[in-house]
């Protein structure tokens, strides 16, 4: 039997067994029982802006013409940074980043679920010799925190069924 016929039956039977045990990609969770939510926010960017681009590639209406849609409201976003420890010039040579946003679901005047606080960390490690590469990569962390927030978020809007509703405790 020719090297690639093996190496292509070993990958389809490692395929094969992953799908078995359950195994799937983050953010496959299948479809959205939710077609549409109303998505509020105080400010446009950061955790809203990744949230909307998720949303609509899932195929969810994020601006409906309906009152009676949920409505996702996400506010009070914060980013921090705190030094959590010094090299010996006293420079910040590590970081904890938090990123959180309160998340409420509601369906006309009626709150579903929420307020709740969400939040994400991640350490950076500054390197002091180069403080614009530092920046840099603090944006990237950022960015892929607003992806953790959004995928936290979709994960519990994928359990709201739209009769019942409700985002699990």
């Amino acid at each position: 039997m020719p090297a690639g016929s093996i190496r292509t039956t070993l990958l389809c039977l490692l395929l094969a067994a992953l799908v078995g045990c359950g195994f799937t990609l983050r953010g496959a969770g299948g479809p959205m029982a939710l077609n549409s939510v109303s998505l509020e926010a105080g400010r446009p960017d950061g955790v809203v802006r990744t949230l909307r681009q998720q949303l609509t590639a899932l195929g969810v209406n994020t601006q409906p013409d309906r009152d009676d849609s949920y409505t996702l409201t996400l506010d009070n976003e914060q980013r921090e940074a705190r030094r959590t420890t010094q090299n010996t010039g006293t420079r910040g040579a590590q970081y904890e980043l938090t990123l959180s946003v309160d998340v409420t679901l509601s369906l006309g005047d009626n709150v579903v679920a929420g307020p709740r606080n969400l939040e994400v960390q991640r350490d950076q490690d500054e390197d002091i010799s180069n403080l614009t590469s530092s920046g840099g990569e603090r944006a990237l962390l950022y960015a892929d925190m607003e992806r953790e927030l959004a995928d936290q978020i979709v994960q519990q809007l994928r359990t709201v069924q739209p009769a019942a509703g409700g985002m699990p405790q």
